[in-house]
């Protein structure tokens, strides 16, 4: 094995090991990094046998195995950008259902406690 398919192996799962360690000190949900995991492992599999590179590359009728391997890392950018994009839009959903829900609730809140409802227009919320 190369010297550089060494380094690359090592690092690879170094960085898997990483993501795992802050899936378990839960600072990272693990269905947002599942990709990564993925991701790491895949490239430590690759540098371990380039010959499955190769395979791809010729499978995909790409000239290079160097080319194969950023179009394969274009391909997963785009899957963590589609995959965030995703958890953005639920999280901005929830955000704005919590929203007009807590100000129901305070509008409930007031109008048992006999203050009079506090004035907010729609400019104040966003």
């Amino acid at each position: 094995m190369k010297r550089i398919q060494i380094i690359l192996a090592v690092s690879s799962l170094l960085f898997t090991f990483s993501v795992a360690q802050l899936i378990r000190k839960e600072a990272l949900e693990l269905k947002y990094s599942l990709l990564w995991l993925f991701s790491g492992l895949g490239l430590a599999f690759l540098a371990v046998n380039p010959q499955t590179l190769q395979a791809l590359a010729d499978l995909f009728g790409v000239v290079d195995r160097l080319n194969m391997l950023f179009l394969a890392g274009n391909i997963f950018l785009i899957a963590i950008v589609f995959s965030l994009t995703i958890a953005l839009s639920r999280a901005s959903r929830r955000i704005r259902s919590l929203t007009q829900e807590t100000a129901l609730l305070k509008i409930e809140l007031e109008r048992l406690s006999g203050k009079p409802p506090c004035n907010v227009s729609r400019n104040d919320m966003g």
